[in-house]
Formats: C-alpha cells, structure tokens, sequence
C-alpha cells in the first residue's frame, strides 16, 4: 500500500518525538530513579514504533521495538540503567535521528543491526532455576481469540481485574471504547493509531482488541476497541474522536462500578445517570501499575509484560435490540489530512481542571504561504503608508475617517501576520544539551548546561540562521573556557563547569547570551598570538585596549591554539559567528574576565520581513532609517540654532 502521502505527517511526528527522546533521556540520566520521566520514554518509544511499523520502515520499526523491550525491563526493575546502556540508548537515538533524515531523503535506512545487538545484550541474563512446584503453576491467560454470543464481553486477566478494581475504588471509569470505521478506509492502522493516540490524552488504556500488533499490521476487519480508564465524561470521549476521518460509528460500553471484576459488561444508555465515581477531577491521573501493584490480593497478580495480554473484543451488542449507540458520525471517505494528526496527536494538560478543556484546533501550513502572505501584508502595509499621505494632501474628513479604519485593520493584520513569523528559540535550544554532553565526556570535562528564556519568540527564518552560531559559541566554551575539573579544583572553583544559554526580548531585539565559568580570555595572550600569526605588528598590538584586543578573536583565522583538532583551532568559528550574525542585521558584544569566563552576546533584531522605518528628506531626497536604530527625534524649530564658519549648527543637549 501506498504510504507516501503521509510521509510529511510521519517525518514531523517522528521528529518531534525523536526530540522529545533526546531531552527525557538526557534528564533521566541524571534522574534514574524518575519512573515518570521513564515511562515517557517509554510511551515515545512505543508511538515511533508504531508509526513505523504502519508506514513500512522495518528497520525504525525494530530498532525501537528492542527500545521499547529495554525500557520495559528498566520499568519493571528487570535490569538497571548504567552508564553503558545510558550510552547504548543515546546511541539508539542518534541512529533514529539519522534513518528519519534518510527517509526524508528517499535513501534506504542505515543498518542498524549493532545497536539492536547491544541492546539484546542488555536484556540478556541467566534463566533462573525453576522454584519447587512451578511446573504446576497456572500461566497468565493468552490472547486468544473469543467467542459466542455477540454481547460477550472480552475475559480480564487477573492483573487486568485487579486495575479496573483500584480504578473504580479511585473514583475513576473502566470503559470499552469500540470504534466502527468508514467502508473501504484505506489505512485503518493510521486511524486505529490515531484514536488511541487521541484517547490517551484522556486516561490510561489497559487493554486493546485486536492486540495493537495487529492494529499497526492492520490484521483487523473493521472494527477494534479499547478498554479506557478514565475520569472523562461520555461526551468528553466522543469529542477527542470526533475529529478523526473515516470513523463511522463509535459505541461506549462501561463496566459498572460493582461488578468490576465481573467476566461481562453491559451498554450504557444515554440517559442512565452516572455515580459520582464517574465525575470529572482535578486529581492527578491514575498511575496503572502502581494501582495494580497496591490493590488488595495483588501479591497473586502476574507481573504485567510490556505489553499487556489481550483478548480479541466481540464487539458488545451489534444487534438493535441489545445495544446502546452512544454515537454515529458518518464521514465521506477520503485521504487523512495533516490536521487530523496535529488534533489527534495534542496532549492537554488537563491536571487542576474541573472539566476537560478543549484542545485549539491546529492546521499545518506550508510555509510557502505564510511567505506568501507576509510579503501581501507588507504591500498592504506600503500602501496604508500612501493613502495616508493623499489623504493629508486632500484633507477630506470622510476619506480620512476610512483611511483611518483601513489602517487600523491593516495594523492588527500585520500584528497577526508577525506572531505567525515567530518562533520561540527553544526549537534551536533544544539541540544543544546533548551535543554539550558529549562534548564534556569526549574533553574529560564535567560541564552542565543552564538554559533560560528558551519560550522568547524570533523571526521564524532567524530560529534556522542562528542554530550554527551558538552552536560554535557553545562548542568554544566547552573546549576553550572551561578547566578540567583537576584545573578547577586547585582554582577552587566547583568540578562541575557551567555554561549559561539565555535568550530575552530587549525593545526591537532578542539578545541571546552564552556564558560560561571558565578561565576567561587574557588579552595580552590573544595579542602575543596575533603578532605571531602576522595579523598585527608589535607597535599596533601595543596599542590596542583590552575590548580591542578581545575582538580579535573574530579575525579570519585566528586561533589562541596552538594546534587544530577536529573541535576547534582552525580560526574560522568565531569568523563565521560573526558573519552570519552581521548577515542577520545583527550585533556582537563580547566580556570576559581572566580566572572567571566569558560572555558573548548576540543582538538581533525581531524579525527580517518588515521594518519600520522613519521617513526623512533630505534635500529632493527620502530617506528610511529604520526605528531602530533611532534614538529620539526632535523638530529642527525647537532646537538652539548656531552659526559657526558660516555654517548653521543645531545644539542638541548642549552639543552641536
């Protein structure tokens, strides 16, 4: 089956999900004891897998499935996250980054047979000897298939009864989510992904029929369901699927209260009023296993695998008589849409709320048309600019009131239209912790990196230019300011190195600044360096000033090393910060102090799309000086006017 329109939607989710790996992995090494942080992981893992799988990509779909396996030991205390398989899952990620960028580029999937092999290793361990009496133990029931009558309901296992008994002693809902899809649906694993993706937003799912193997393999008819725990409502339920193509019918059957370790269930009706166990709650969400590990006689349950074991679901009820159709939606069949996946795929944070909210509704666009229209607006801004200038010509009050509410609607499209531009920084930031990470082992250097102000918006084409620069200014902090942690303790400073990444709005600028503890710069050296690379003679070194002498270290091939490595001393990193900076239309700023570290910072402006400028006529000339740049402005009338050599000179705070 053909999966390439949807390769978009898969390569910005896995993206987006491969982030998310790299920062949860990054805080749980120095976490290991975080099992929420794990579970994440965890969660991340399994969704890739999954996405994979459906759209084809063997060897993605493998390399994350023995994540997934490795993970799950860690959660169940199987085995224990040391340096090396912290090591192994980085390494996992890195091969994950580079098999999306080949299917971005239509090339086959690197091989990926050593990690998998690690990560096997990892899991492997001596069988244990057989406890007195185990060969007559009964085992955790399989996942075969069922039949009967259509109103049976699936069977529970026991670890399964014993959640849904926590559950509904915890106040929350056990129900069966069964979902009907469209005739003729074209990737029903898509739409099986996508409702429980969406449905996981609102609780836990315990159990899944067919098993989910078989929903991403699509080894289903028409219909599977889901066993949900929750606090949500019906409605609440029915309007996260609502958004999703190609589902026809959608039935909720609920487990009641009292029975909940009963083998059947039955229809909800509509109108059957629900206990207050069913209410909506602010309360934290349900933590399965830790209910299923702390629920009464639990000492008997199975431990749950990675996955837990399901049955096939018969649908309940499929005759009018027997069943209760909480909804019907009816959808044209037709092609998934990107804002199917971005509403299926949102993640609300619903803790502290007495209702669960809405999600606003998300599209992606092109970015093409959001070019497009910046560049309309911007007309539309010139011209606003003009009819403003005829009117004042003409002085005609009713021309001049439309003139004026035209141009305060262009002035809010405008506004619109830039915030559309922005972006917040993090989206560059995020890359840095784990290149700083591996940068400080590699060097033998203990370095942690503190990032601020990461939510601080700039021009969309500006995220993309700036990622090189701080990734050199980051990588020179790293390699030249920090000591090793032997250098730091005799300077009595902390093992552990700092390097600051902070970004903030300051006027018409965001100021982006890295800084590091380190030892600083010494300008004399820098100096006694450019002399000897013939950059400066002795007489003009002499005379250069401390901040004078720093600014050299953006000369075109200067080094303060005295032999390259493949990190740095080549002399061309800082030059290309400050070309790219320069290009951007913005500034450099540099401090350091000797035994303490450095700072630089980079000045940019909000955006590249549109300016505002300050027009000026200078004889039959017209000049725009961007805002900016400008200071204040006076009128030429109320200033002190002088004649010095015949020359007429305005005084301006008393100077001329």
């Amino acid at each position: 089956m053909d999966h390439s329109q949807y390769l978009g939607i898969f390569l910005d989710e896995a993206r987006d999900i491969l982030q998310l790996l790299n920062e949860k992995l990054l805080f749980l090494e120095t976490h290991r004891e975080d099992r929420k942080t794990l579970d994440e992981i965890f969660r991340a893992a399994h969704t890739l897998k999954g996405m994979a799988a459906t759209m084809g990509f063997a060897g993605l779909t493998e390399l994350t499935h023995q994540m997934e396996n490795v993970l799950d030991a860690l959660r169940q205390g199987e085995v224990t996250l040391d340096t090396p398989l912290t090591d192994t899952l980085f390494g996992c990620v890195d091969s994950i980054g580079m098999i999306i960028e080949a299917i971005a580029d239509s090339q086959a999937e690197p091989d990926v047979g050593s990690l998998v092999e690690r990560l096997q290793l990892a899991l492997a361990k001596p069988e244990p000897e057989p406890s007195p009496g185990s060969a007559g133990a009964p085992q955790a029931p399989g996942a075969a298939p069922i039949s009967g009558a259509p109103d049976a309901a699936p069977k529970l296992d026991q670890y399964e009864k014993a959640v849904v008994a926590e559950a509904h002693s915890h106040g929350f809902r056990t129900v069966w989510v069964i979902v009907d899809l469209a005739e003729g649906c074209l990737l029903k694993g898509v739409r099986a992904y996508m409702v429980i993706n969406a449905l996981e937003t609102l609780g836990e799912l315990i159990k899944a029929s067919p098993p989910v193997p078989d929903l991403e393999e699509e080894r289903f008819d028409q219909s599977f369901a889901v066993l949900l725990v929750t606090r949500s409502d019906d409605p609440a339920i029915l309007d996260r699927i609502d958004g999703i193509s190609e589902v026809a019918h959608v039935l909720l059957v609920e487990i009641p209260t009292e029975e909940g370790l009963a083998p059947e269930v039955e229809p909800i009706a509509p109108e059957a009023p629900r206990s207050e166990a069913g209410a909506i709650s602010g309360e934290a969400d349900l933590d399965l296993l830790d209910l299923a590990a702390s629920a009464p006689g639990s000492a008997g349950v199975p431990t749950a695998p990675s996955a837990l074991p399901v049955e096939r679901v018969v649908p309940a009820a499929r005759g009018e008589a027997a069943r209760t159709e909480v909804k019907s939606t009816s959808r044209p069949e037709g092609k998934a849409s990107a804002a199917d996946a971005a509403g299926s795929a949102a993640r609300p944070d619903s803790k502290g709320s007495s209702s669960v909210g809405r999600v606003a509704p998300t599209v992606r666009v092109a970015t093409e048309r959001l070019d497009s229209l910046v560049n309309l607006v911007g007309e539309l801004v010139i011209d606003r600019t003009r009819l403003q200038q005829v009117a004042g010509q003409y002085q005609i009050e009713e021309i001049s009131d439309v003139i004026r509410h035209v141009g305060s609607v262009i002035a809010d499209i405008h506004a619109v239209v830039m915030k559309l531009r922005m972006m917040p920084v993090e989206r560059v930031f995020s890359r840095f912790p784990r290149m700083v990470r591996d940068l400080g082992r590699e060097l033998g250097k203990e370095v942690q990196l503190l990032i601020e102000g990461q939510e601080t918006e700039l021009d969309r084409l500006m995220i993309d230019e700036i990622a090189d620069p701080l990734l050199h200014l980051l990588r020179n902090s790293v390699d030249h300011g920090l000591e090793t942690p032997d250098e730091r303790e005799l300077m009595g400073k902390p093992r552990l190195g700092t390097v600051n990444l902070r970004a903030r709005h300051e006027g018409n600028h965001v100021i982006i600044e890295v800084q590091d503890d380190g030892k600083g710069m010494d300008p004399e050296r820098i100096k006694r360096k450019a002399v000897e690379k013939g950059l400066l003679s002795g007489d003009e070194a002499v005379r250069l000033s401390d901040k004078q002498a720093l600014d050299l270290i953006f000369t075109p091939g200067f080094s303060t090393r005295d032999e390259a490595t493949d990190i740095s001393g080549r002399g061309v990193g800082m030059d290309a910060v400050k070309s790219k900076t320069v290009a951007l239309g913005g500034a450099l700023d540099l401090s350091s102090t000797s035994g303490k570290g450095s700072q630089i910072s980079i000045i940019l402006p909000l955006t590249l799309a549109i300016i505002q400028c300050m027009l000026t006529e200078v004889g039959r000339e017209i000049y725009a000086i961007p805002i900016s740049f400008i200071e204040d402005a006076h009128d030429f009338e109320d200033l002190t006017v002088q004649t010095v050599q015949e020359k007429q000179i305005a005084l301006l705070r008393g100077h001329s």
